[in-house]
């Protein structure tokens, strides 16, 4: 772990009935989006919560050609740098768990503990993937199961 939670006072999803537009624009920037926007609804209150921007078929396509280009040089990097953003996502779960203890409550609305279940377990499994990632995709040699067989072959007739 490379970093600590501070509690910070702040308005919890609770005390605000809607999300920040400022906030959603930031967290849907870079996405592609053709379709209209949709409104979300509080789930207790039914009341809207937020207009996200929709994707269509074309704008997935999209996406997935980038992200398959991008694939050929993340392919590229060594297990440790590849582990690097899996930590920093754990950081940043942390270092943001308010703000996103709200979103959770807000669209869900779980009560403050089960969001933050889901907040620990996405912080462990990424910090889990992050560890393990160096070992895991380090380049392993490995006999063929032919050779293997044939050894197998050879040592039996040498018994008989």
């Amino acid at each position: 772990m490379t970093s600590s939670t501070q509690p910070r006072p702040h308005a919890t999803g609770a005390a605000r009935s809607r999300l920040d537009p400022a906030l959603v624009e930031r967290l849907t920037a870079g996405v592609g989006t053709s379709a209209e926007p949709v409104t979300t609804r509080a789930p207790f209150t039914g009341r809207p919560l937020a207009h996200v921007p929709q994707s269509t078929s074309a704008d997935v396509e999209r996406a997935f050609t980038a992200a398959r280009a991008a694939q050929r040089e993340w392919a590229e990097l060594s297990p440790r740098q590849r582990a690097r953003p899996f930590t920093r996502f754990h950081d940043v779960l942390l270092a943001r768990q308010d703000e996103i203890l709200d979103l959770l409550q807000w669209e869900t609305g779980k009560a403050r503990r089960d969001a933050f279940d889901e907040v620990l377990e996405a912080a462990t499994a990424s910090l889990y993937a992050a560890r393990q990632a160096p070992g895991v995709l380090r380049t392993h040699r490995r006999q063929g199961a032919v050779f293997t067989a044939s050894l197998r072959v050879l040592k039996a007739l040498r018994i008989r």
